[in-house]
């Protein structure tokens, strides 16, 4: 984020032991052989861990379902030529350039013996070490110094660490780079959060900071769209504009913020994105065009870029969401179930894919799936909307006895729709009474 250049390097996203660290640079980088890589499973999402440095892979193998897939190894020959070209990187800026090296949570017998070991393997560097520690007492070794700072959390406070970088002189300027820029746009796949990554004042901070940069004013508008604080979400967006004037991912920021505040209508959303569309895609451009034509009731357009959307973004759950729903529109409930399938097994745990694609399967006369995939969803925790549907299903069924205890524990829940709930609730208890037990 701060750094005058925006470039990937060996250590980058991992967690490195000191031990493995040190092993790392003994061995000149020939670690991580793929049957020395296995999957643990003690936290979601789950990760990859190397035996012999202890090194742990978070964000290194794409995730599928919110996990990384058992048979990860699949992308080795990409995770291993990558980290092979980082290593050469590594070598190149430890022989070639000045270097300052900056390690977190290290003891100070620690860092001597790292530093034996670096020179060792790179007698001639010109490099020094900074050792930040949480708490305690700082320490100098030969080629470095350690000085406390509390950074908590995956990545902690960037003002914090400007005002360290300024100090140790390791920059002249911070805030160069946003999240967006340093991640990219696919990266969420790989367990790299790229919204949400910092809070309000720390976002203004950093658009104040840079004002030449149009990237942070435009995380920030994400930000309070995301928070539908729109007068803010409009203020920044605008911003976002005036620095970078015709920037497509401004725009259509902007286009998002007017439409979702109602600021502008659908059709004036979809306008403005299929003309985005022509010169450049942002990220989600397709599918909120698709959403914006869907709600102006330009159905075929909608599923036409509904298409756009799943053929960009294979492993987005949402994008075939959508997809089902536009179909769903245009009448063509076996199209819809096919996207719907590739949503839950691409994302298993959300309750209203599984409502969803419940109503789906019971248009197409799969009743006895709906039922199964209706309570999938009420099972992760899907309520009143989800426990109406099954109540319906099972009396299609004749399984009045459940349908009937479903739409008595709904009925609390019921609000404007009590009415229909009673009615329900009488016309199965009279049906009971007549003698029809169901099945």
């Amino acid at each position: 984020m701060h750094s005058p250049e925006n470039t990937a390097h060996f250590f980058d996203w991992l967690a490195t032991p000191i031990e493995g660290l040190i092993k790392i640079i003994e061995s000149d980088f020939a670690v991580f052989s793929p049957d020395q890589l296995y999957l643990c499973q003690d936290q979601v999402p789950n990760y990859v861990r190397d035996r012999i440095t202890g090194t742990c892979f978070h964000h290194q193998f794409p995730l599928y379902d919110s996990n990384v897939p058992a048979n990860f190894l699949l992308h080795y020959e990409s995770f291993s030529s990558k980290f092979r070209y980082l290593a050469e990187r590594f070598r190149e800026y430890a022989t070639r350039k000045s270097v300052t090296f900056v390690r977190s949570k290290i003891a100070e017998a620690d860092a001597f013996r790292l530093e034996e070991i670096y020179f060792d393997r790179f007698p001639n560097s010109d490099a020094r070490f900074l050792y930040l520690l949480d708490s305690g007492d700082a320490f100098t070794t030969r080629h470095g110094h350690a000085r406390v700072l509390n950074v908590p959390g995956s990545v902690g406070d960037p003002v914090v660490w400007a005002n360290m970088l300024l100090e140790e002189g390791l920059i002249s300027e911070p805030f160069r780079h946003g999240t967006a820029e340093i991640l990219g746009h696919t990266d969420g796949g790989y367990n790299l959060d790229i919204t949400n990554r910092f809070t309000e004042e720390q976002m203004l901070a950093a658009v104040d900071a840079n004002r030449d940069s149009f990237r942070f004013p435009l995380e920030l508008a994400q930000y309070y769209r995301a928070r539908r604080i729109w007068d803010k979400a409009e203020e920044m967006a605008l911003i976002a504009l005036s620095r970078s004037p015709d920037n497509p991912d401004c725009i259509f920021a902007l286009t998002l913020i007017r439409w979702n505040s109602k600021r502008i209508t659908a059709a004036e959303a979809a306008r403005a994105m299929m003309e985005l569309a022509a010169i450049q895609e942002p990220e989600g451009l397709f599918r909120q065009a698709s959403a914006a034509l869907l709600e102006a009731g330009r159905v075929d357009e909608a599923v036409a870029y509904s298409e756009k959307s799943i053929l960009a973004t294979p492993l987005s759950a949402d994008a075939y969401v959508h997809r089902a729903t536009c179909l769903m529109q245009k009448k063509q409930p076996q199209l819809a179930e096919f996207a719907m399938a590739a949503a839950v097994s691409l994302c298993s745990n959300q309750p209203f894919y599984y409502h969803l694609y419940a109503k789906i399967l019971s248009d197409l006369g799969r009743v006895d799936e709906a039922i199964a995939t209706e309570r999938k969803a009420i099972a992760l925790g899907a309520g009143f909307v989800s426990q109406v549907n099954l109540a319906a299903l099972l009396r299609r069924t004749g399984d009045y006895e459940e349908s009937l205890g479903l739409y008595q524990h709904s009925l609390p829940n019921a609000g404007v729709h009590a009415a229909a709930i009673e009615r329900c609730i009488s016309e199965l208890t009279a049906e009971l009474k007549a003698g029809g037990r169901g099945t």
